[in-house]
């Protein structure tokens, strides 16, 4: 895992003791940083040769020959947590490995609704919940794993989350444990080949990059981006995790090439320590980005906390 989390993990441990088993590996879906999390456990699987397919949910069900109306009723159903109708249908894995991330809470539920479709699909497969931030505002995360019949790993990547799922009374088929998001399984020998000096409009290294997020994470106010703006004499101000505005070589470019980078998005903090560039990251909503920061970066010279929001 390069410098940053040199140790061998909690999750490598379990994969090991799998690594006769044929893998299917779930996308729940995402923007760049959640491709860097793919990315990670994909290199560690091949490391490990574990043997795997990867599924991604959102092209599944685009893909798959159910109707419209049908495959509108498999979105209502995971919505809502009835799972009803098979939405993924997977190649007859010995294991399923639902990739981590902060989609499993009651902000963004991706993981939650796959989750309860798979269990309730596939009840003798064991099932790895990767690396992820676990927050529950309404869930009753007791009454969400209650019915789980199969053996299930839930990994956490930082202590908050950790807590929070030990203070609930599961079955004994479920195990809890910590681990490293795996996007620190990337080294930078591994994200180099994507680096590409013409997809960034700033010279390198003369400019400094302000990436934050505009959604319901969001806490850091606009008045205090304007004074990120203001206070360097050439800035790229773009949030460069979205997929649609941003192509990957462009996401790697513009944080290796910046001088120091002021961002809220947890994994352009990631990438930047991955990198080595200098990097500030901000508070977000609930305690993400403080978490996984103490968990895995508070010990990188070059990485910042900025929690005064």
């Amino acid at each position: 895992m390069g410098e940053v989390i040199p140790e061998i993990t909690e999750l490598e441990k379990l994969l090991e003791q799998y690594s006769d088993e044929k893998f299917t590996l779930i996308e729940p879906g995402g923007n760049h940083g959640d491709q860097m999390i793919y990315a990670g456990l994909q290199k560690k699987a091949e490391e490990k040769e574990i043997t795997y397919d990867s599924v991604n949910r959102l092209k599944s069900l685009r893909n798959s020959k159910i109707t419209k109306a049908k495959r509108g009723l498999n979105l209502l159903s995971e919505s809502i947590g009835g799972a009803k109708i098979k939405t993924l249908e997977l190649n007859n894995p010995d294991a399923i490995y639902i990739h981590g991330g902060g989609n499993f809470s009651d902000l963004w539920g991706s993981s939650m609704a796959t989750f309860k479709n798979i269990t309730q699909t596939y009840p003798k497969t064991p099932i790895i919940v990767g690396p992820q931030t676990y927050w529950f505002s309404e869930t009753d995360f007791t009454k969400l794993v209650a019915d789980c019949k199969q053996e299930i790993h839930l990994f956490c990547r930082e202590a908050y989350s950790y807590a929070l799922l030990t203070n609930h009374d599961v079955p004994e088929n479920i195990s809890i444990h910590k681990s490293p998001d795996t996007a620190f399984y990337l080294d930078k020998g591994s994200l180099l080949k994507y680096v590409n000096k013409d997809s960034v409009s700033e010279p390198a290294g003369e400019y400094d990059l302000i990436a934050f997020r505009n959604d319901r994470e969001s806490v850091v106010s606009q008045t205090e981006i304007r004074k990120l703006e203001a206070s360097a004499d050439n800035t790229i101000s773009k949030d460069i995790s979205d997929k649609y505005s941003t192509s990957f070589p462009e996401f790697i470019s513009t944080v290796e090439y910046a001088n120091t980078v002021y961002t809220d998005r947890l994994h352009v903090s990631v990438l930047s320590t991955i990198l080595g560039t200098n990097v500030e990251l901000y508070e977000n909503s609930y305690y993400k980005n403080r978490g996984v920061y103490k968990y895995s970066m508070s010990d990188m010279k070059k990485t910042r906390f900025n929690d005064a929001v």
